[in-house]
């Protein structure tokens, strides 16, 4: 299974891959005054006072570090903030055998936990 955009699609007669490339390319014409922007908020230009609220510098200053050393990475857990299970099942199971799915062993217990 592909992932990402359906190849061929157009939005007002120019692809949608085309146009993500335009979007891109005419964002980027701005990103050094915003960048710029960024570190004057912050208060990091010498001369220029940063923004008087603080939740802005830190903002600014977080948006910097993003963009110059990338975010953070961020855990990924349950809902319970436990350990994710992920259940992968091969086979084939046919709807002409109802007993052939009893016999499939998910490794899996019911309340999520793997059984040893």
């Amino acid at each position: 299974m592909a992932l990402g955009r359906k190849t061929g699609g157009r939005v007002k007669g120019v692809s949608v891959n085309k146009n993500t490339g335009i979007m891109r390319e005419m964002a980027q014409v701005y990103g050094p005054a915003a960048i710029a922007k960024l570190a004057q908020l912050a208060g990091l230009i010498k001369g220029t006072p940063g923004s008087e609220q603080e939740g802005v510098q830190v903002q600014a200053l977080r948006e910097l570090l993003d963009r110059g050393y990338g975010k953070p990475a961020q855990a990924v857990t349950g809902a319970d903030g436990g350990n994710m299970v992920i259940q992968i099942v091969t086979g084939v199971l046919r709807d002409d055998d109802p007993d052939e799915a009893a016999e499939v062993d998910t490794g899996v217990a019911r309340d999520g936990d793997p059984e040893d």
